[in-house]
Order: C-alpha cells, then structure tokens, then sequence
C-alpha cells in the first residue's frame, strides 16, 4: 500500500479550508439568505394581515350585535356638554366594548368627561383595536409624537386604535374637494346629515348634542334601513396609522372615524413629514401599512382588502350609505 503524504496545516496536523473556500460558502449562505428573507417576510406579514382582518371581523359583527340590542349602529357624539370646555363625549369604539369581551372596561367609561379618571381609561392599549403590522409605539400615543391631533387635545399619553368608523365621502377642502354640490350641499337624502356631519355609517356628529346647549339637533345615528346603496355596497370601517394621523385615541370622538374623500393611503403623498400628521384636511383619509392596500369591514359584515390604487369614485362611492351612487369594483 502506498504511502500518501497529506497537506499539513500548522503544527497539530489538522485539515482546513482555505480562504477561497471559505468565501465561497459565505457567499452561497448569503445567497440563501438573500432568498429565503423575502419570503419569510412575505409569510408573516401575510399572517398579520390576517390577524387584522379578524379583528376588524369581529368589531363588524360587534357592531351588528350592538345594532340587534338598540336598532341603530352606536355612534360618535358630544353629550351634554355643560360649558365650552367640557362636555360628555362617546366613541362607536366604547359603544362595542361589551361585544369584544371588555365589558369591564366599559362600565369605567360608559362617556368620557376629560376627568382624570377618564384620562386614565383612556391610557388602556385594547388589543383588539390594534392592526398587528403597524407596531406604532406599542398601542400609546405620546403627547410628543405629533404637532397636532391628541398632543393638543389631552396634553397626555393616550391609547389609540388602528380601526375607524367610515364618516362617508364628502371634504371641503383641496386637494380631493367633494361636496355634492348638485344636492345642493347636502351628502345624503338624510337631512340630519349636514356637510361636516358626514354621509357615512359613522358621521362625524360635529353638531350632533343633545338638546340643551342652545342647539337643536340631536345625535344623529345610523340604522341598517338608512344604508339604501346597501349593506354589501357600503363601508362599515376600515384602517388608520395614528403615525400619520395625531387624532387616533380610542376614547376620543374625533379620533375614530375616517373618510373616502381622499386616496387611500394618502399620507405617502407627505414624504415623510411628520407635521402634517395633525392637519385635518390631509391627515383624515383611511391608511394602513398593509403593503400595496388595506383592510375595510363592508356593513353586510365581510371584509375585503382595497388596493391604494383604486378608482377614486368607486372608492368614494363605497363611503357613502345612501346617496345612490351606481357600484363599482373595487
């Protein structure tokens, strides 16, 4: 048998790779990484958007649970108010509470009186309020994070959501001005819904107290027989990024409802300028991080995923509950 002298590497005679071959399983391991990454990226966040449109799967059949115990969808409104500084305020989002097993929450903050006690309240992160792709500081608004929105109106840290009622269609301002002016100013046949009420399932109720602060209207709610475009034609709710949007506290009023007047997923358009993430004429349109689009809950209780490239009157069109608009895809 013949005798084979091996390559030996250093005093202890071990075998080794060389520095090119080294290299060349780096490279391929990078290679494969470089592969797989996507992926698994992809994978998860599919899982989050998931994860997402259950949750706004269950506030939609919340909401139709609330609607058979009262006969009308809960709504957004100041009530009472007993002076112009305070005032009893209500969420759609603390109207469902009981229906998303947070019933005990619910009796702390039946209205909210800008006590300390309701700021308190107000500081509770509701899981099921929360899209799990956004992340934005863990559920809590610090009153640093804006130059507009909850940093002026609590001058506190407050809990925010991730889902809003749609108000409708309608915005006064540019760009994306829409008013329906043919009715004459008014967005819908429903003559408690003025311009800045909205034409939506969940109107803003901007004069919507009660009697009794020298106003005359009343709340204005909305029921299952005022959707004429029909419930399948009809947002129910959908995505906000309060990074993008300081109004976002689930306790708040103005903080919980959003429009189709203006192209989902608006707030690209600011190139990253935090200061306009307070301006209400901008700031107010759906926004999700869900990448390409975002989830909404339809009022017949399904949900669909809406590209950020939708037609803008269709979009419209599903914001709106009764103004007649011919449906469209999506």
């Amino acid at each position: 048998m013949k005798n084979v002298k091996m390559k030996q590497m250093g005093e202890g005679g071990c075998l080794g790779f060389t520095l090119v071959e080294l290299l060349v399983v780096i490279a391929i391991i990078g290679i494969l990484i470089a592969l797989l990454l996507p992926a698994v990226q992809a994978a998860r966040e599919a899982a989050r958007r998931m994860e997402c449109s259950n949750k706004l799967k269950q506030l939609a059949l919340a909401c139709h649970t609330y609607h058979d115990a009262y006969k009308a969808f809960p709504s957004n409104a100041e009530y009472e108010r007993v002076s112009t500084a305070s005032g009893r305020h209500r969420t759609w989002l603390i109207g469902v509470l009981p229906f998303v097993e947070q019933s005990a929450l619910a009796s702390q903050l039946p209205y909210l009186y800008f006590t300390a006690e309701d700021v308190e309240v107000g500081q509770v992160v509701v899981n099921a309020f929360l899209c799990p792709t956004d992340g934005f500081a863990n559920g809590l608004l610090s009153n640093q994070d804006f130059q507009g929105g909850e940093a002026w109106w609590w001058s506190h840290d407050c809990a925010y959501t991730n889902y809003a009622g749609c108000q409708g269609s309608m915005k006064s301002q540019e760009p994306y001005r829409n008013v329906y002016d043919t009715r004459g100013g008014r967005a819908s046949n429903l003559i408690d819904r003025e311009f800045e009420n909205g034409n939506g399932i969940f109107p803003r109720n901007k004069f919507g107290m009660l009697e009794g602060w020298g106003l005359s209207q009343k709340v204005t709610i909305t029921t299952i027989s005022n959707i004429t475009d029909g419930t399948s034609n009809t947002f129910l709710a959908g995505e906000t990024l309060p990074e993008w949007n300081g109004w976002a506290g689930w306790t708040n009023d103005n903080g919980v409802f959003r429009y189709c007047a203006t192209p989902l997923n608006y707030y690209k358009t600011f190139g990253g300028n935090r200061s306009q993430s307070g301006n209400w004429t901008l700031a107010f349109g759906f926004s999700s991080k869900h990448t390409g689009g975002g989830n909404f809950a339809v009022a017949d209780g399904s949900i669909t995923f809406v590209s950020e490239t939708v037609n803008l009157e269709a979009y419209r069109a599903m914001g709106t509950l009764d103004v007649g608009e011919t449906p469209q895809a999506l």
